[in-house]
């Protein structure tokens, strides 16, 4: 399974907790006030290739 999602993301890997962390802390900021209905994926590019 992991190779078959790595061969179609195009960054070819699993992100890191750091990276997806990243946003955790931006979406829990004062700075992402104005963000309303937005769907944030982090996939490697994975949808790119579907």
């Amino acid at each position: 399974m992991v190779k078959y999602v790595n061969d179609r993301a195009v960054t070819q890997r699993f992100g890191e907790p750091i990276e997806i962390g990243a946003l955790a802390v931006y979406l829990a900021s004062p700075a992402s006030t104005q963000m309303t209905g937005t769907i944030n994926v982090i996939d490697g590019g994975y949808m790119l290739r579907c």
